[in-house]
């Protein structure tokens, strides 16, 4: 009864701070926070994975480990090609006929099934092209980014899986899943921590590789016969003529970050590639909330009916002093973990971290409007803007790195991002009073 009572006085504290138009959407507070701290936990290791690493490896050593981290990442966003995205808008939009979304499924799963198989039967050569273009020690990094390599056909199948539950709304599995996952990572980390830690070979593989093994056999043997794999790419088409666009502004933005550990790498020295890396990672994990809440908005915004945009952009306004004080006790508190617990050897990352943070804020913020393009089906402008923002942060990286180090490449990463979410919360502003003009027009 308690827990009863709890939850209406909560609810009715809501709807009094966000007003009785979005009572419905409070309904939905329980799969929201769910998926908030789901994804906070995952966040939260994966934070702990690299603020431990950074403390038990030597700079030069954690600059290599934290690019072989960040090519898993960016090898995972290219082999998805946006196609589990892709899946869940095509999957709403086939809302009244089962069996086009059942094809929609299937096609997507194969699809990905493919791409993995072709990177691990690749991925010795890719890792030889890679250390070649970044001037590495084969000898030091084979290994390593041969294991991120792997990783990153794994962490595709690990996306897939997860798109697949969103589209589904199988909220409460998808946390349960995540949930899963961080709680492997975190054993895995103890392990690590106190008997290999010298190792960035052991850090990588309880980054991806090990706890997604154990979920991938999982979920396919729970979830494969409601996929029908072999029905074969009957909707492939379809699903890459939209996700064409999500794929390039994943792979664009995924490369914002990708191009300026690179040129810093190429124009400065490792050691300023971990001083970069340990400020970025710190920095990032003030995306906790948001990743939460675009987890569970990105399904919701792309079956909006226009008319729930307004109502959408009323609920962000009186969220952003909430939103605002959240931010300033992150950066605070990250701030002061920075500080405390890495030392001396990174105090350099110092401005880095406090760069970084408050564009990434900015930007984060920025970010829960321009997901109204996708409600205009719009995704070729994040597309392009993705890709304008890899060029101005390569471009700046290269001017700034030669002469600031990590500082230069932290400010060339925050304003890319920066630049791009305003141009494209112009164009959600311009698509908004279109619309708002011509329904004016139509009464």
């Amino acid at each position: 009864m308690k827990g009863k009572a709890f939850k209406k006085l909560l609810e009715k504290a809501l709807v009094k701070l966000l007003g009785e138009e979005f009572k419905s959407a409070i309904l939905h507070l329980k799969p929201i926070m769910l998926l908030t701290i789901a994804y906070a936990l995952s966040s939260l290791v994966g934070f702990l994975i690299t603020l431990l690493s950074a403390r038990k490896l030597e700079v030069h050593t954690f600059g290599l480990f934290s690019l072989a981290y960040a090519t898993t990442t960016w090898i995972a966003v290219i082999g998805d090609f946006g196609v589990g995205a892709s899946m869940i808008r095509l999957y709403n939009k086939y809302k009244e006929d089962e069996e086009k979304q059942r094809a929609i499924i299937s096609s997507a799963f194969l699809w990905e099934l493919l791409i993995f198989l072709l990177i691990a039967l690749t991925s010795p050569l890719l890792t030889y092209l890679l250390l070649k273009t970044l001037g590495l020690n084969p000898k030091e990094a084979f290994p390593l980014f041969l294991i991120s390599f792997l990783s990153g056909g794994l962490f595709i199948l690990w996306m897939y899986y997860q798109e697949y539950l969103r589209a589904k709304e199988r909220f409460f599995t998808l946390s349960l899943f995540v949930f899963m996952h961080s709680l492997l990572r975190g054993l895995l980390l103890l392990f690590v921590y106190f008997t290999y830690s010298q190792s960035p070979i052991a850090w990588l593989l309880i980054s991806y590789a090990i706890p997604l093994l154990p979920l991938s056999i999982f979920f396919l043997f729970k979830n494969l016969p409601s996929i029908y794999p072999f029905q074969g790419l009957t909707h492939t088409k379809e699903i890459l003529d939209y996700s064409k666009w999500i794929a390039i502004a994943s792979i664009a933005g995924s490369s914002i970050l990708y191009v300026s550990r690179f040129i810093l790498a190429k124009l400065s020295s490792l050691e300023e590639v971990g001083i970069f890396s340990a400020g970025v990672n710190l920095a990032l994990g003030l995306g906790i909330l948001y990743n939460g809440l675009y987890s569970f908005l990105y399904p919701k915004i792309t079956a909006f009916e226009k008319e729930q945009i307004n109502k959408y952009l009323r609920l962000l306004r009186k969220i952003f002093p909430l939103y605002l004080l959240a931010s300033i006790l992150g950066i605070l508190f990250l701030g002061f973990v920075l500080w405390y617990f890495l030392g001396e050897r990174y105090a350099p990352a110092i401005p880095v971290f406090l760069i970084v943070s408050v564009l990434y804020t900015l930007s984060a913020l920025l970010g829960l409007i321009s997901l109204i393009l996708h409600t205009f089906m719009k995704p070729e402008v994040i597309a392009y803007v993705n890709v304008f923002r890899a060029m101005v942060a390569g471009a700046l990286t290269y001017i700034f790195s030669p002469h600031l180090g990590a500082v230069g490449a932290a400010l060339a990463y925050g304003l890319a991002l920066v630049v791009g979410d305003v141009y494209m919360v112009f164009r959600v502003i311009m698509l908004v009073r279109r619309k708002n003009h011509d329904r004016r027009s139509y009464d």
